[in-house]
């Protein structure tokens, strides 16, 4: 076993101690807003956790490792590392100031799928110098989130002149009605348009959830997807669409994108947003 491969992994855990956890646990600012400071420290958080432990780790997969002993070390090290990097998150997570956080809820989703991709993944990790698999896993990668673009993209083209519709009638009916407009009954009309419009768009959103859903299920080896109790009774379970980013799924946390477990709580654009903030 090489030393310089024990010292690097030893280092990594020593700069997350030394830079992550004390910016992790130190006083929020008094004067920003709960929520912006939060997502503030949490962006901070990610970017040095990138910077000390998921960046050498991938270093040291791909640059130092000489054979299979040195990945299963490398392997173990880092797995027994981030499962403490991530027993620290979750006492983080006790603080008073983050209870019912959503951005703090959604990191601990994040950092335990990472946990589990690298489970998962772990034959294909501790053989990653033998016919590079990782370009095979980016390449996986690349072809789903294609596969969401194009879902996304093709049911808002059909729900755009829909949801337009139903605010241009919606409008309509605000006016203060004319004697004439009282006359021909255009309220009535107006209101059995828009009925007929949100069917419409009821429609393409049920469709676009269902093809959204078969998307998972056939990118399964790339998408991890786990279930969560939402804020509210009526909205059922929520369900987070995990998807990996970073050099082979590695080099950074996956991406949370929520989605309920019932159609009819399914919202396209926020989905679409969510989404956008995917890194390729």
């Amino acid at each position: 076993m090489s030393w310089e491969i024990i010292d690097m992994m030893d280092r990594i855990e020593e700069n997350y101690d030394k830079k992550a956890l004390p910016l992790l646990f130190s006083p929020f600012p008094a004067q920003v807003e709960r929520t912006q400071a939060i997502a503030a420290r949490l962006d901070q958080f990610e970017r040095l956790l990138g910077d000390t432990v998921l960046d050498p780790f991938y270093y040291c997969l791909t640059r130092m490792a000489k054979g299979e002993e040195d990945l299963k070390y490398i392997y173990i090290a880092f797995r027994q590392s981030f499962g403490g990097i991530f027993n620290s998150f979750e006492n983080f997570r006790l603080l008073p100031a983050l209870w019912m956080s959503r951005d703090v809820e959604n990191m601990s989703d994040r950092m335990n799928a990472y946990i589990s991709a690298m489970e998962d993944r772990r034959r294909e990790i501790l053989s990653i110098r033998q016919g590079k698999p990782e370009e095979e896993f980016s390449r996986k990668m690349v072809v789903c989130l294609t596969d969401l673009e194009n879902c996304l993209e093709k049911h808002l083209e059909q729900f755009g002149p829909v949801s337009e519709s139903i605010e241009a009638c919606t409008a309509k009916l605000q006016e203060q009605p004319s004697f004439f407009n009282r006359l021909m009954k255009t309220n009535d009309k107006l209101n059995r348009q828009i009925d007929v419009l949100q069917k419409q768009s009821a429609a393409i959103h049920n469709e676009a959830y269902i093809e959204m859903n078969t998307l998972l299920y056939r990118h399964r080896e790339v998408v991890s997807v786990h279930n969560r109790k939402a804020d509210y009774a009526e909205k059922g379970k929520e369900r987070i669409a995990l998807f990996p980013r970073g050099l082979n799924g590695i080099t950074k946390l996956p991406a949370a994108v929520l989605l309920p477990e019932r159609s009819d709580c399914f919202d396209m654009k926020a989905v679409w947003q969510m989404f956008n903030r995917i890194p390729r």
